[in-house]
């Protein structure tokens, strides 16, 4: 698909000189803003929230310990996480029965998953279509600076755009790709013109509306990971 470029004078002109600055801020999502963690209720009530937010365990998330239960990632964790990622609304009691535990162990598990950052939150999925936010859009931008402190003050003032939804530092061309939810054209007019001047260094952006949703999903593929957790 075609997409719309936008060019602007760049503001600073520097020659390329290190864009290798670490994974630090190599992805970005919604949990980056600080958004404080929720712990689950008692164990005979539902959750308030509908989603769960996992990290991916990798292979030194998975070795990962508390000071209070140092112990790697097992098989029942794994099972824990799958289970609160398909309803973040079931009880403890129901989710230990689902994964073969009592359920004061279930309950020890997951607040020791909360507190190891493996479970960042608990959220509501929320229909943007009934609410009238039917229109998606990307938007590569590619800056007229690459120094660590440019990309520092990029993301700070992407972070206080609440109709940016992600930001993602990326290879190739551009810089970075953002998600935008908004309402219809007309706000996407209003918004990208607002975004591209209060955004630091921008030289260049291309805009790609989406025509369907043809597949969304917050749900991590755990089943890429499971043969780590044979026992």
């Amino acid at each position: 698909m075609p997409g719309v470029r936008h060019e602007r004078k760049p503001l600073i002109s520097l020659t390329f000189a290190d864009n290798t600055r670490g994974l630090a801020f190599e992805l970005r999502n919604s949990t980056e803003s600080g958004q404080r963690r929720q712990p689950l209720p008692d164990a005979n009530c539902r959750h308030a929230s509908g989603s769960v937010m996992l990290r991916a365990p990798s292979p030194v998330n998975a070795a990962m310990t508390d000071s209070q239960n140092a112990r790697k990632l097992d098989r029942l964790d794994l099972k824990i996480l799958r289970a609160l990622q398909e309803n973040a609304r079931i009880s403890y009691v129901d989710l230990a029965g689902k994964v073969g535990l009592s359920t004061t162990p279930c309950m020890d598990r997951v607040k020791r998953l909360e507190r190891t950052g493996f479970i960042q939150g608990y959220h509501a999925s929320i229909d943007p279509l009934a609410l009238g936010l039917s229109l998606l859009v990307f938007v590569e931008i590619t800056l007229s600076n690459q120094s660590p402190d440019a990309f520092d003050e990029f993301r700070a003032a992407v972070d206080g755009l609440s109709y940016v939804q992600e930001c993602h530092l990326v290879s190739g061309q551009s810089d970075y790709l953002i998600k935008l939810r908004l309402t219809d054209l007309a706000s996407y007019r209003k918004y990208l013109g607002e975004m591209l001047l209060a955004l630091p260094y921008v030289r260049e952006s291309k805009s790609y509306i989406v025509m369907e949703e043809a597949k969304q999903t917050a749900l991590l593929p755990l089943d890429l990971i499971s043969h780590r957790f044979k026992r």
